[in-house]
């Protein structure tokens, strides 16, 4: 569908947040309601009021490797500009739209709730190269401008631009055509200094919004590039932040009704009833308010052959759980996994377990998999790590494999247990263990047990019977060895 025509649509919603999405991709959608982004449980929205002011824009800037070129959608702009729409599909709670550049860029655009949190829809954009040779500096801009009901065309907007590698410039102003390489001016009256690539919080009241430009270099032909933004709201700031914490957001912008909290000065913003967020992740920073990703226990020690079991738990910057998030579990080392992924319970755990074939040390790492990639990488900057150690060294004693990190000498004993009975104490069964572990259980007259404590390091073992008596009662006795020691002679268990 070439730039000028008929487009269609679709409201989508969570339950909490409703997208009016055009099929191009930009916001602002009207069928027989208007939506750009509604919080639904005060019914206020965030975009609709006054132009529909928010769009899309994408293209290459390099003119040696696939010429300049680029292509936008914004309907305050006359709609879609040099695109061409490819797919555009939904249903009641999700919307992808696939467009294409010039044959040379696709655009794809998947709408749908983020798994971490109600408070937010996130857009999966993924930018490939169809171009059959390499482009060698692409760009993706969103911008919107922002009209917060209840006080549409006076709000107080905050950009927090964070630490992202492929941020180009920001400002205030949502009111341009999206095209990346449009002119670039601040509004609302305010100083090109105070909201020009820089933090800036709760400037205003004024009719303005916000604009990121991004750059992804160069990709060669067939390759894509991936990155996530996010719409949504929440009832004050404080529930804000923790929705941006929960989703781990790179950066992001708030808008806000022009109206003091109860019994607060007139110059307070508290965000209620509604707090706008717009916001990015995997664009190369690291989450502005960070999630806290633990792995528990830090460090562990097992039997060769043994189970591992480790626990990684997600909270919010608040210390609330977050459930939803995908997660990648992966091991290097002397035992490697492959990369694994899991999702967060809704109390913030996701259980991990694995089994250890070789001595030696592993390392255990847990991410959130901001980038989508199957693995962690430098573009999930949530990580967090545990160690399993395996025992080198494995004796047999009795029959069962018990295992202890090798120190300076290896011990020779081994030896075998008799059990005597006692006159009118007739033995039922036995079981043996060595430093608490169960070697042996002996039953009827198999009561020779061996203790084979070679291969074991320096150090002492403890072993321990328990005998059940025909007569019911149990007995209890228990002898420490020392290995890499002389030889005692003789000895015995009393139980």
């Amino acid at each position: 569908m070439l730039a000028g025509s008929a487009h269609a649509g679709a409201i989508i919603e969570n339950g909490t947040v409703r997208l009016g999405v055009n099929d191009h991709g930009d916001l602002n959608f009207t069928d027989r309601s208007f939506a750009g982004v509604t919080f639904v449980p005060t019914g206020n929205d965030g975009t609709r009021a006054g132009c529909p002011c928010e769009g899309w824009g994408a293209g290459n800037g390099s003119a040696a490797e696939g010429g300049v070129f680029s292509g936008w959608a914004n309907r305050d702009d006359g709609g879609p500009n040099n695109l061409e729409l490819a797919s555009f599909t939904s249903d009641a709670t999700s919307a992808t739209s696939v467009t294409t550049i010039d044959d040379k860029l696709e655009v794809t655009q998947r709408f749908a709730p983020a798994p971490e949190t109600a408070n937010l829809y996130e857009v999966r954009v993924t930018l490939r190269n169809i171009s059959g040779g390499r482009l060698g500096d692409v760009r993706y801009t969103r911008l919107m401008d922002w009209d917060i009901e209840p006080t549409a065309f006076s709000e107080f907007v905050t950009i927090r631009r964070g630490t992202a590698s492929t941020l180009l410039f920001s400002n205030n102003n949502g009111f341009l055509s999206g095209d990346p390489f449009e002119a670039r001016s601040p509004t609302g009256g305010i100083p090109a200094a105070t909201v020009t690539n820089v933090d800036f919080t709760d400037v205003g009241p004024a009719d303005h919004g916000a604009l990121f430009d991004f750059g992804f270099g160069g990709l060669d032909a067939g390759a894509s590039t991936t990155f996530r933004i996010y719409y949504g709201a929440a009832p004050d700031e404080a529930t804000a932040d923790t929705t941006v914490s929960k989703a781990a957001l790179e950066m992001f912008s708030y808008g806000q009704p022009n109206l003091s909290p109860p019994g607060g000065p007139a110059s307070s913003v508290s965000g209620a009833p509604n707090t706008f967020i717009f916001g990015f992740r995997a664009v190369g920073g690291k989450p502005i308010i960070p999630p806290v990703l633990t792995l528990d226990p830090a460090a562990q020690s097992r039997a060769i052959g043994e189970t591992a079991a480790l626990t990684a738990t997600l909270k919010d910057s608040a210390g609330n759980p977050v459930g939803g998030s995908p997660l990648v579990f992966q091991v290097a080392g002397a035992n490697p996994q492959a990369a694994k992924p899991v999702t967060s319970a809704p109390d913030g755990t996701s259980p991990l377990s694995y089994v250890g074939a070789t001595g030696g040390t592993d390392t255990v790492t847990v991410c959130i998999d901001s980038d989508g990639s199957g693995t962690c990488d430098a573009n999930d900057p949530i990580t967090t790590t545990a160690t399993v150690t395996w025992a080198s060294v494995v004796a047999q004693v009795g029959g069962s494999g018990v295992s202890l990190s090798k120190k300076s000498c290896a011990s020779r004993r081994s030896f075998s247990i008799r059990l005597r009975e006692r006159k009118g104490e007739a033995i039922a069964s036995a079981v043996v263990r060595v430093n608490g572990k169960k070697v042996a259980t002996r039953r009827g007259k198999r009561l020779t047990a061996p203790v084979n404590l070679k291969g074991l390091p320096s150090g002492k073992f403890t072993v321990e019977i328990t005998a059940k008596l025909k007569n019911g009662k149990t007995k209890k006795g228990k002898r420490t060895y020392n290995t890499c020691a002389k030889k005692r002679k003789g000895g015995k268990i009393t139980l």
